[in-house]
């Protein structure tokens, strides 16, 4: 008996200790938040997009439409930008809510190809015009207003964007008619805010500059014929050359030390601070990365679109090697955008 009033007596004075004295707010824990990860996935033949959830690779069909002939997905923000080309416009996209925003109606027959923002809620669209060369077209996304177009130069046929960096935009150049051989090759670089031509810087005859991307050390990166082509916006000079012994296109940073790209013998890499060679051609990354084909990295893994088997390539990046099978999604798909939500 003494040890169970002893007890009660101790219960007492736990629950005395505990309870909330006077004017006190309890305290209560808030829930772990967990982040879900999800991509979605453009789908150029079926013009869907598709939504998969990267833990369990549930992959849920044409959560959205695209327009005719839709060719790149941009991320800024909130937002995602889709170029649809044939239709020539830009639908802005919320895929945290899975809707369409707004669409930007551009001049007719202009099929839109790449955007560039600056910091300024503007920026810059390179096109094709209606007599097939390339130019570009400053544009004000939040007014939806074209603001000018470049008409001092031709872009290259091959090349797909352009960048803003230091005040400049710079454009590979068209070197050659299509089908032809390359006889010189260069950079054009443009003043942002006046839109004037600056300059054309001169590379090798042979370069055929394919794509065009900025470093996340601020150097404007070219994929030529036989590497990267690094150019310093600071002085428009060439400062760097990257011999991969192959045609380089795509170009994806993991990291400011770094980067990847596509060739025809998979992806290789290098270090985008020192510029060192980190994989060769001969070590590539067996991957379905083709010539012209985009890719993605998102969380240390690489995503690369398989429009032969309609299905997205996932390349673990701190392995470099495969990771678990493909993931089926639409018909033809180009390009993907990733969303981190709150679960």
């Amino acid at each position: 008996m003494k040890k169970i009033v002893a007890f009660a007596a101790l219960s007492l004075a736990l629950a005395a200790c505990t309870a909330p004295k006077p004017n006190e707010v309890p305290v209560t824990t808030a829930p772990v938040t967990q982040k879900g990860f999800y991509m979605f996935v453009m789908n150029g033949l079926g013009k869907t997009i598709d939504r998969v959830n990267l833990k369990t690779r549930e992959v849920t069909l044409g959560v959205l439409k695209t327009g005719e002939v839709p060719n790149q997905l941009f991320t800024v923000g909130e937002s995602t930008y889709l170029v649809n080309a044939q239709d020539a416009t830009i639908d802005v996209l919320d895929l945290k809510g899975g809707s369409k925003k707004d669409t930007m109606v551009l001049r007719v027959g202009s099929w839109p190809q790449w955007l560039a923002f600056g910091a300024d809620g503007k920026g810059v669209v390179a096109h094709y015009n209606a007599f097939g060369s390339k130019e570009l077209a400053w544009m004000d996304f939040g007014a939806k207003t074209l603001e000018a177009t470049a008409s001092a130069a031709e872009l290259a046929w091959t090349s797909t964007g352009c960048v803003i960096a230091n005040g400049k935009v710079y454009a590979p150049a068209k070197v050659a008619e299509w089908g032809q051989p390359s006889t010189s090759s260069g950079c054009y670089v443009f003043d942002y805010a006046t839109h004037a031509l600056l300059k054309t810087i001169s590379l090798e005859a042979t370069d055929d500059p394919t794509e065009i991307s900025l470093s996340p050390n601020g150097k404007v990166e070219l994929g030529v014929n036989t590497g990267v082509v690094v150019i310093d916006p600071a002085t428009d000079a060439v400062v760097k050359r990257l011999d991969f012994k192959t045609p380089v296109t795509t170009m994806r940073y993991a990291s400011a030390t770094k980067a990847y790209a596509t060739t025809e013998k998979g992806l290789v890499s290098y270090n985008p601070t020192t510029y060192e060679i980190l994989r060769d051609k001969d070590h590539a990354i067996a991957s379905v990365a083709s010539m012209f084909g985009s890719f993605r990295i998102f969380n240390n893994a690489a995503y690369i679109p398989n429009m032969a088997s309609n299905s997205i390539q996932v390349i673990d990046l701190l392995t470099e090697t495969a990771s678990g099978s493909d993931i089926p999604v639409g018909s033809g798909p180009q390009d993907v955008a990733f969303v981190t939500v709150d679960e």
